[in-house]
């Protein structure tokens, strides 16, 4: 379960939420005391707004969240001009929430002068803080500074990864395990360079001898096995590495079967309080559909779901009346002459699939899984992709991991590249990632951007 809820949160990134929280709050109170500062100097009226504060607190942090803000990619931006056009977005998004927080509870109102001086402090304080936080976490040795002990493919796409320090991880060097190697030059190496970190990939394993890892540990170095540290930090199962077995002996259906009872009462019960919450979006969707375009409201497919047994989906229609007539089964792409105006915004706010909440009411899929492939399709990745028929142990979903992770692809290359993310979630089911997949699905609803 810890793996599970260690994806994306690295010490220096909840360091930074949890500091910012702070500042943020602060920024407030600050914006409070230079407003009653220019009008009055009557400062006693600030200890009213310190809970009111917290609410100011809160919705920017969620939308800084919302725009990746705590992101990898955000830190590596070269542009200080990015960066800073995302925190003032992220503090615009938070003020167009509490306008309508505050028309519903306005005894948590905050007043305008001080949330106008706010929207320039805030800003001009998260910039400072973004730009010196990076050289603190480096100082204060919150970057782990590792060595990769090996040099296979594994470790190769390993130091890939890591070169982002924000990941919390810099693979400083990638030591060869060599037959006629020493192990004190291998020691000499971590002492050197002050590396308190091994990461030991598979093949290294084999041949790794025990001396080493016995001096390793008198040392104090933390042994990490670079299979697993590749998962923690992609959220991917590794195909070249993958074996059947490891996957079908940690999703053991009888073992797992309170989670698999647990998770379909929530697929029930969400789905009816779904259908029940957008049923103003299901007549509204359904009249826009029929006044741009002639044709069926709906469009049913066939899917390949759980053992591989086929079930029709539902969906509203996204693309023209007999899209495939003349090319036969094709997949979609990013600028697809096919689909429709209106189909452009039900697949970007994933609102097309709504209809499938009816599927999983009949059992055909559950909210959270790999999403369903159409049965030609699966065939030719049978084929072409080892294992693939391991995506088939589990119910399909309407979102799941794969696609909160990666963007819409349409080609082999990408769609290897969303098998690894559903075999981690196969080997790591649990309601915990469920979870988090929910939380990230809302985020892509919400912004139009990410996975698709």
């Amino acid at each position: 379960m810890l793996h599970i809820l260690r994806i994306g949160l690295t010490r220096p990134s909840v360091i930074l939420f949890v500091s910012e929280f702070i500042l943020i709050y602060l920024s407030v109170i600050f914006a409070a005391f230079l407003r009653y500062l220019i009008v009055s100097g009557d400062f006693w009226i600030i200890e009213d707004l310190l809970p009111n504060s917290l609410i100011v607190a809160c919705s920017l942090s969620v939308a800084l969240y919302y725009l990746d803000a705590y992101s990898t990619y955000f830190y590596m931006q070269k542009s200080r001009a990015i960066s800073f056009w995302i925190l003032v977005q992220a503090v615009a998004l938070s003020y167009i929430f509490l306008s309508f927080f505050y028309y519903i509870f306005p005894s948590l109102y905050i007043g305008r002068g001080i949330l106008s001086i706010n929207f320039i402090v805030v800003v001009v304080i998260l910039e400072l803080w973004r730009i010196i936080f990076p050289l603190l976490t480096s100082q204060a040795g919150l970057i782990r500074r590792v060595a990769i002990l090996g040099e296979d493919k594994l470790a190769v796409n390993l130091q890939k990864i890591s070169t982002e320090k924000f990941a919390g991880f810099e693979v400083t060097r990638i030591i060869p395990l060599e037959e006629s190697q020493n192990i004190q030059e291998i020691i000499d190496i971590l002492e050197k360079e002050k590396l308190n970190t091994l990461i030991v990939t598979k093949e290294t394993l084999k041949k790794l001898p025990l001396e080493l890892l016995w001096k390793c540990h008198l040392r104090g170095d933390h042994l990490i096995d670079g299979l697993s540290f590749y998962e923690w930090l992609t959220g991917k199962v590794p195909c070249e590495d993958l074996r059947a077995t490891n996957i079908l002996f940690v999703y053991n259906p009888a073992n797992l079967y309170f989670t698999r009872l647990i998770k379909r009462i929530f697929d029930i019960i969400f789905s009816l309080i779904l259908l029940v919450v957008t049923a103003p979006f299901h007549v509204v969707i359904a009249l826009i559909i029929k006044l741009t375009d002639k044709g069926p409201i709906f469009y049913c497919q066939t899917r390949t779901g759980l053992y591989e047994k086929i079930f029709t989906i539902y969906k509203y229609r996204s693309m023209v009346v007999d899209a495939e007539k003349k090319t036969g089964p094709k997949q979609a792409t990013d600028r697809d002459d096919r689909i429709t105006r209106i189909g452009h915004y039900l697949r970007m706010t994933r609102f097309d699939e709504l209809p499938q909440l009816l599927n999983v009411l009949k059992g055909e899929m559950s909210l959270i899984g790999p999403r369903p492939e159409r049965p030609p399709f699966t065939e030719v990745y049978k084929e072409k992709i080892p294992y693939y028929f391991l995506r088939h142990s589990v119910r399909p979903g309407i979102t799941g991991w794969a696609q909160v992770n990666h963007e819409y692809t349409n080609d082999l290359e990408g769609t290897y590249e969303k098998f690894q993310y559903d075999m981690y979630y196969i080997k790591y089911f649990s309601l915990g990632l469920d979870f988090i997949i929910f939380l990230k699905t809302l985020k892509v609803v919400i912004t139009g951007k990410g996975a698709k």
